[in-house]
């Protein structure tokens, strides 16, 4: 519980520490065998990703309805409001990368008969849920906000707003719906992907005997 009472930073350091001994011990037992010093490179590779994929999109989002984000996450509309938007996306984007990076890791691990994908070919399909989040944000917006089936238009009708700061509230709420959709469907496409890869000739693949043994089998 006291991790969890740490601010982000904080929790943040304490994955890092946590990893790089784990990373450190699993170079001791393995040598040149190793693997989770690489994996954990590509985990940051996609937490990465997924940073930058929420600071832009919440860029975008943010000065089109500021509203969303002070009613609708609960920022402050104050002069730091503009770092508050910063700091959240870095943070939901981040976790949600590295999720996506755990998620195609476990997708990966090496086995009999079943090669796995040199992780720079892996960090690669990170795109896919990056790509189609983006894709689905316009359309999700134009539906929801016009359609705005959970009645979000009438529950601001007391907030002060003008109609117009309504309906955008409305459209970035769509956008994000969006954004949330096309994260897991191209999570799943790119799982999928992987498992059709390590079946046949269309990526670069690892044999199991030369990625060395999986996290915590025995050495």
């Amino acid at each position: 519980m006291v991790l969890l009472d740490l601010p982000f930073p904080g929790r943040l350091l304490a994955l890092v520490v946590v990893l790089s001994a784990l990373a450190t011990l699993d170079r001791w037992r393995y040598g040149p065998a190793a693997r989770r010093g690489r994996e954990y490179l590509a985990l940051a590779a996609c937490g990465a990703l997924g940073a930058a994929f929420g600071l832009a999109a919440d860029q975008v989002t943010s000065r089109l309805s500021p509203a969303y984000f002070v009613w609708g996450k609960g920022l402050d509309e104050g002069p730091g409001f503009a770092r508050a938007v910063v700091e959240l996306s870095l943070q939901a984007g981040l976790v949600a990368g590295l999720v996506l990076g755990g998620v195609l890791l476990l997708a990966n691990q090496p086995g009999p008969g079943r090669p796995a994908l040199a992780l720079p070919a892996l960090v690669g399909l990170a795109r896919w849920p990056a790509l189609l989040a983006a894709a689905l944000a316009p359309p999700s917006a134009a539906v929801l906000g016009t359609w705005d089936p959970l009645g979000l238009v009438a529950d601001f009708d007391g907030l002060g707003l003008t109609p117009l700061e309504r309906a955008w509230v409305a459209r970035v709420w769509g956008a994000h719906v969006g954004i949330y959709l096309g994260a897991v469907v191209g999570t799943v496409a790119a799982c999928l992907a992987v498992r059709a890869r390590r079946r046949g000739p269309l990526g670069p693949a690892v044999p199991a005997d030369l990625a060395g043994p999986a996290p915590g089998s025995a050495g």
